[in-house]
């Protein structure tokens, strides 16, 4: 007994082609993968990479050009001392006042991070700067100008002297007229006054000679000093 074959018809053809298609399209999307540095900064949406998207230790330095990181970008608290490799923040990367005292570890900052002279007094919070010891001993701090004067009459010779306080020492002195530019006042002598018992020159004393036809200002000054 013979069999006649048919040909399948034009749409026959068309359907099954469509039939293999649409059973093997699963799996050819399946198999396929995107080709390796085919995704870039232009097929990436704004904010599409989130922190869940990036992997721990996969963002490192080499990863970053220039300038990536601005600080608008980053969330706050989002970047801990772990994720911060040691030596990465350099004072380049620092803005000015960016430092706050908020944002130091109390541990943090020891004398090795810091630059020798690096800081300023105005860089710490008033008191915050424990006052140093006190000199040692024959250091004068601060000094203060002291003086005495007397009123000489005409054709007259007067020694007065200028004293410091208890606690002080004299460092050095002088003396001087009221009226410095006549020639017919005159300075006698003038020199320390010197203390043995406290072991230390306490005051100044000067003589003044008045040669004038009327009464001069005599002044004795003394710079005094901490003993």
């Amino acid at each position: 007994m013979r069999f006649k074959f048919n040909p399948p018809s034009a749409a026959m053809v068309v359907a099954g082609l469509g039939l293999l298609f649409a059973l093997g399209g699963t799996g050819l999307a399946a198999n396929s993968s995107v080709p390796k540095n085919s995704v870039g900064t232009t097929q990436l949406k704004n904010s599409a990479v989130t922190a869940a998207k990036i992997a721990s230790n996969a963002v490192t330095s080499a990863k970053l050009p220039s300038n990536a990181v601005v600080s608008g970008k980053i969330a706050a608290n989002a970047v801990g001392s772990g994720k911060i490799a040691n030596g990465a923040v350099t004072n380049a990367k620092l803005a000015a006042n960016a430092v706050t005292g908020a944002k130091i570890d109390s541990n943090a900052i020891t004398s090795a991070k810091v630059e020798n002279q690096s800081l300023l007094a105005e860089d710490f919070a008033p008191g915050q700067l424990p006052k140093g010891p006190a000199g040692p001993p024959g250091t004068v701090g601060k000094l203060i100008l002291r003086s005495k004067s007397v009123t000489i009459g005409s054709k007259n010779s007067t020694e007065i002297s200028a004293g410091c306080n208890s606690g002080e020492q004299a460092v050095s002195g002088g003396a001087t007229w009221k009226n410095r530019g006549d020639l017919n006042v005159t300075l006698v002598y003038s020199g320390p006054v010197y203390n043995s018992s406290a072991g230390r020159a306490t005051g100044w004393v000067a003589r003044g000679r008045n040669q004038t036809n009327g009464d001069q200002t005599f002044i004795v000054q003394v710079l005094c000093g901490n003993s």
